[in-house]
Order: structure tokens, then C-alpha cells, then sequence
């Protein structure tokens, strides 16, 4: 037995995933109230100028952290893009 010299073990704390899309849903709302441009940006085009400053544009009039909305635009293209990131901190 161990002696009671007030030692408590803690237990690692460990952050839970969240899925980026979820993130800024719980924060702009569903999906299905966006504009329909963000969705397509977002969802449909390969990133380019337009589409990285449209929804860049479009998270930062709704107050969003950048790097949740870049986390949450690289997870929805379904590639690690840096073009992405560096384009949406600039925009």
C-alpha cells in the first residue's frame, strides 16, 4: 500500500478531436444556411484566389479564428494545401 503523503496521480489530459466542420458549424451555424458561393468555394472548386478570398472573406465577417477556418477549408478540399493556408492568413 502506499503511504498517504497527499501524492495523487493525474491522469493525462487529452484534448478531443473535433472535426474542423463542426467547429464552424457550431459557430456560424449549419452548412445549409451559408451562402451557396462559400459552399461551392469551399466543397467544390480547386482553391484559387478567388475561392480562398471568398470564404476567407466569409469567415472573417463572422468573427471565425483563421486557423480553424483554414483547418476546416483544408479538411472539406480533402488536401493539405499550403497554397491554401498562406492565402487565407494573407486575404
Amino acid at each position: 500500500m502506499y503511504p498517504q503523503s497527499g501524492y495523487k496521480q493525474v491522469a493525462a489530459k487529452k484534448s478531443p478531436i473535433v472535426d474542423p466542420l463542426i467547429a464552424v458549424e457550431d459557430n456560424l451555424g449549419g452548412v445549409e444556411s451559408w451562402p451557396t458561393c462559400i459552399i461551392y468555394d469551399i466543397f467544390v472548386v480547386n482553391p484559387n484566389t478567388i475561392s480562398v478570398q471568398n470564404v476567407a472573406a466569409f469567415m472573417y465577417g463572422n468573427v471565425f479564428p483563421v486557423e480553424k477556418a483554414v483547418d476546416c477549408f483544408i479538411e472539406c478540399i480533402g488536401l493539405d494545401s499550403y497554397y491554401v493556408t498562406c492565402a487565407m492568413k494573407d486575404s
